[in-house]
């Protein structure tokens, strides 16, 4: 039980370790010019080194990512689109696709046109979006942008003359229609008024749908889902066939009270959230604590710490002493129910469907049925003598079993895992290291004490912190870098040595820990950083990470500098670029540095 409330203290604490791993990744800020009835706007957003964000339109349908959307104020200015400069084609690697992408500083455009004979009001700037680490961490932003000022000229220089309706009359009739809105603005679509043919179940009475409810519920507990944790509880009644008949329906009661309690959770998620069936497993954090659990208990499974069933099932057979505890009980069964939320069983669906139509008592009391009707079979088998002889007897049997349910515990594990947000698969892994290791102290010197208790707790904190946390913040590079690293096009790194431009090129690949070894400890070191500031270093990065027609140039290049791997650096000096300096693998900093002495002052 103790180790129960040590879980609840997890649940508590993770979403704000994840929350707090975040970090923006941009700054935004909004530069406002006015002459007479035209009004330009220019948004400035600067990416931190290592992080990128999305266009206003992905590029491509199956791209993962929330593009970049712009909306201006006030109301009684007509704008046109907001204009992005050209994205860069990022892919994205382990998903198999592409997406339109931006990084370092760049600038949006956007015009106005003011109405005769109305006044101007402070013009704001509403921006939203995504932004991602080259280390996977991907999280929202939104800015409320006041204007500041009017801003420098070099901010408006290249404001594109397509939007001036002084030059472009067909612009200017766009211009004082109503305000544009992005493509990804998915609030504005609308859709034809639907009136489906109504099903003959539609015409149930309320009690029917009660017991269609209750149905519902008894089916679940043949779904996939959910099996493996039934025929845990029924190994786990077997283990308690010698005790008196009260007590064997105490557990029932405790296993069916976990099962209605995630029931009525979820009809109160229904009622004020508007979440329907499943749709908690679009939060990243409950599907973390959830991969979490279930990896612990299938180490409990293995026999690495016990939870519920004992870890000695031989011994408990023979002895009769050692039985699942209530609590243990009630926790198996809610298990039980949220792994039954990704499935929909028979008539499960349609009464959800009838439901969520209806009112607020009418929804918890269906779903009250649906918990009553999972959880009947566990109330039952313990009154019938009939139904108890179906439970199998105790032995050596349940020792099988219980690892076998271990290995299925590791699948379920893996296919949340699947749903789970690409870029937070990393650091999950790593959580589930410190999950085992705290299941593995409780198990080993645990025996009930308090003190073991809080060390294992400490330990999923802790694991959470560095998992979520720190061991982000270290991947994603130190911030306040004045030297951002530009991604690789060939078309730019030939216009850089053509000009007599120092370059630094290093070759690398996310899973590349050697890599990340050389960037934080060397690259990004306070004396190399100066060192590529005082000689005008031009810093490029060539991505390896996945095979893709890129990724060959990339190799050729490499081969043609004397590389078979990465991690490899090429610096290309301004006045002998044909003869660069390079290095492969770990490099050290005063390697690095004496390089950087030995460049000619580059061109700004």
């Amino acid at each position: 039980m103790k180790l129960s409330i040590a879980f609840t203290v997890l649940i508590a604490f993770l979403p704000a370790v994840i929350s707090a791993a975040e970090s923006d990744g941009v700054s935004s800020e909004l530069f406002v010019r006015a002459q007479g009835s035209q009004v330009k706007a220019v948004l400035r957003l600067a990416v931190k080194p290592g992080w990128h964000l999305y266009h206003d339109d992905l590029g491509n349908p199956d791209a993962i990512g929330l593009p970049t959307v712009v909306s201006l104020q006030p109301e009684n200015l007509s704008w046109s689109k907001v204009v992005f400069p050209p994205p860069h084609r990022l892919e994205q690697y382990g998903l198999g696709t592409w997406i339109n992408s931006h990084s370092g500083t760049i600038l949006l455009y956007a015009q106005g046109v003011l109405p005769p004979g109305e006044d101007l009001k402070p013009v704001t700037a509403k921006v939203t979006g995504q932004t991602c680490s080259d280390a996977g961490a991907c999280v929202q932003f939104e800015f409320l942008l006041d204007s500041p000022g009017r801003g420098d000229d070099a901010l408006f220089a290249n404001f594109p003359d397509k939007l001036n309706p002084e030059t472009t009359p067909e612009i200017n009739q766009a211009l004082t229609t109503q305000p544009a809105k992005a493509e990804s603005d998915y609030t504005a679509v609308a859709f034809p008024d639907f009136q489906p043919r109504a099903e003959a179940s539609a015409t149930r009475g309320f009690l029917l749908w009660l017991a269609v409810a209750f149905l519902a519920g008894l089916l679940m507990n043949l779904m996939p889902c959910v099996l493996p944790v039934v025929m845990l509880k029924v190994m786990s009644l077997a283990a308690q066939a010698g005790e008196s008949k009260g007590r064997i329906l105490l557990h029932g009661l405790a296993f069916g009270g976990g099962m209605l309690a995630v029931y009525w959770v979820l009809a109160g998620l229904t009622i004020f959230f508007g979440l329907t069936w499943g749709e908690q497993f679009q939060s990243s954090e409950f599907m973390i604590i959830l991969i979490a659990a279930l990896f612990a208990f299938a180490l409990s499974l293995f026999g690495v710490y016990e939870f519920g069933v004992p870890a000695t099932l031989n011994q408990l057979a023979a002895s009769g002493q050692k039985r699942e505890g209530l609590g243990g009980a009630f926790l198996k069964g809610a298990l039980a129910t949220v792994l039954a939320t990704p499935c929909s069983g028979p008539l499960l669906g349609g009464t959800l469907a009838w439901t969520l139509k209806q009112g607020a008592p009418t929804l918890f009391a269906v779903f009250t049925l649906l918990g009553i009707g999972m959880a009947m079979p566990y109330v039952l088998l313990p009154l019938f003598p009939v139904l108890r002889k179906l439970i199998p007897k105790p032995g050596e049997w349940m020792v099988t079993f219980k690892q076998a349910m271990g290995f299925v515990m590791i699948f379920m594990v893996l296919y949340l895992m699947m749903s789970l947000r690409q870029d937070l698969l990393l650091f999950t892994n790593l959580f589930l290291l410190f999950v085992g290791l705290a299941a593995w102290v409780w198990g080993r010197y645990g025996n009930g004490r308090v003190t073991v208790a809080a060390v294992a707790l400490a330990l999923l904190l802790l694991g959470a912190q560095i998992s979520f946390r720190n061991v982000p913040d270290f991947l994603n590079g130190s911030e306040g870098r004045n030297n951002p690293y530009e991604e690789f096009e060939p078309e730019k790194f030939k216009e850089l040595l053509a000009s007599g431009h120092n370059v630094f090129l290093e070759f690398e690949a996310q899973w590349c820990s050697n890599c990340k070894l050389n960037k934080k400890l060397v690259y990004e070191s306070d004396g190399v950083v100066a060192l590529l500031k005082r000689k005008n270093v031009a810093v490029l990065r060539a991505d390896m990470t996945h095979r893709s027609a890129r990724t060959e140039m990339l190799h050729n290049l490499r081969a043609r500098l004397g590389g078979q791997a990465v991690p490899y650096l090429a610096v290309f000096p301004a006045d002998d670029s044909l003869h660069p300096y390079v290095r492969p693998d770990l490099v050290s900093r005063s390697d690095i540095e004496e390089i950087l002495n030995k460049l000619p002052e580059g061109k700004q």
